[in-house]
C-alpha cells in the first residue's frame, strides 16, 4: 500500500470516528464492557485491596494530614457551619431529654416541679462530676437511656440538683435538712472563698431570685442579663466562677447582672434566653418549703 492510500485511510478513519452515531455506538459499547469488567470477582478483589492500601498510605502522609486539619479548622469557623452544628446539637440534646423524661418521669422527684425546661438528670450516688469527665452531658443522657437504672439516675429540677451539690448531697427541700443557714456551716478551706463571694454578691444584688422570688440561698446564683455569660467565661479562663463574681462585685451593674435561682437561670439557657416563667407564669412564688 502506497503512502497516498495510507493517508486516505487515516483520513477516512478520522472522519468515521467523528460521526455522532459512531460515537454513541462506541460509548454504549464501552459502557457495557466496563460494567461487565468491573463485576468480575478478580477485578473487584484487586480494586478493593489496592484502594484500601493506597488510601491507608495516602492519609498517613504528613502533608495530607496537615491539609485536612487546616481545611477542617477553616470549615468549622464558617458562620453557617457553626450555626448548623449548634442547632444540630440543640435538637439532639432535646430529643435525648425527651426520651430520658419518658423513661424516668416528667416531674422533679423532690419538689414535684413539672415544667420540663426546669428538669435535668441527677446522679443519686453523687458521682456526676466523675461521669461527666469521661463523657459529655449527651453521653451521660445516652448512658441513662441505654440502661434503665432508677437506682443510679433520677429527675430533679435545677434548683434541687444544684441545692444537693451545695448542701452535701441533701436537697434543701428535704425534711431532713438541718435548720441552719448556709452561712452558719463550717466550710472547708477551699470553699471559704466561694462562700464569702456568694454572700457579698447577694448583699449587693439582692438575696432572692429576680424572676420567681426564690429566697433560699442554696438555690441562688449570678446571671448575665445580656445572655453573654458564655463569652465572659471564655475570656476569664482559670477559675471562671470566682473571676466573674469578683468582676460583678467590682463593677456593680444591675443592668448587666442579676440574681436568679438555678431554675430560672438554666431555664433561660434552655429556652433561648427567656425564662419559662414568662411563658407560663407561676401560680405562687416558691418559698423553698
Amino acid at each position: 500500500m502506497d503512502s497516498n492510500a495510507r493517508e486516505r485511510q487515516r483520513k477516512y478513519r478520522r472522519e468515521y470516528y467523528q460521526r455522532p452515531e459512531v460515537k454513541a455506538r462506541q460509548k454504549e459499547r464501552m459502557r457495557i464492557y466496563h460494567k461487565e469488567y468491573y463485576q468480575r470477582p478478580e477485578v473487584k478483589k484487586h480494586r478493593e485491596t489496592y484502594h484500601k492500601s493506597y488510601q491507608k498510605e495516602y492519609y498517613q502522609r504528613p502533608e495530607v494530614k496537615k491539609s485536612q486539619r487546616d481545611y477542617m479548622r477553616n470549615y468549622m469557623k464558617r458562620p453557617k457551619v457553626k450555626r448548623y452544628y449548634r442547632e444540630l446539637r440543640q435538637r439532639t440534646r432535646m430529643q435525648l431529654r425527651e426520651k430520658f423524661f419518658e423513661m424516668y418521669g416528667s416531674a422533679c422527684s423532690c419538689c414535684g416541679e413539672m415544667e420540663k425546661r426546669f428538669l435535668t438528670l441527677d446522679h443519686i450516688n453523687e458521682n456526676g462530676h466523675i461521669h461527666r469527665k469521661k463523657k459529655w452531658s449527651e453521653g451521660v443522657l445516652r448512658d441513662a437511656i441505654s440502661r434503665f437504672t432508677p437506682d443510679e439516675y433520677q429527675v430533679l429540677c435545677f434548683n434541687c440538683n444544684a441545692g444537693r451539690a451545695l448542701n452535701h448531697g441533701v436537697c434543701p427541700h428535704s425534711p431532713n435538712e438541718p435548720e441552719t443557714s448556709i452561712w452558719d456551716t463550717k466550710p472547708s478551706k477551699g470553699m471559704r472563698q466561694r462562700r464569702n463571694l456568694r454572700k457579698r454578691l447577694f448583699e449587693k444584688y439582692g438575696a432572692f431570685c429576680s424572676c420567681c422570688g426564690e429566697s433560699n440561698a442554696r438555690f441562688l446564683t449570678l446571671d448575665h442579663k445580656l445572655n453573654d455569660g458564655s463569652l465572659e467565661r471564655k475570656m476569664a479562663g482559670g477559675n471562671k466562677s470566682l473571676k466573674l463574681w469578683r468582676k460583678a462585685l467590682r463593677e456593680y451593674d444591675p443592668n448587666k447582672y442579676q440574681i436568679l435561682c438555678f431554675n430560672c437561670n438554666c431555664g433561660r439557657a434552655v429556652n433561648n434566653g427567656v425564662c419559662p416563667h414568662i411563658d407560663n407564669p407561676p401560680l405562687a412564688i416558691c418559698d423553698g418549703q
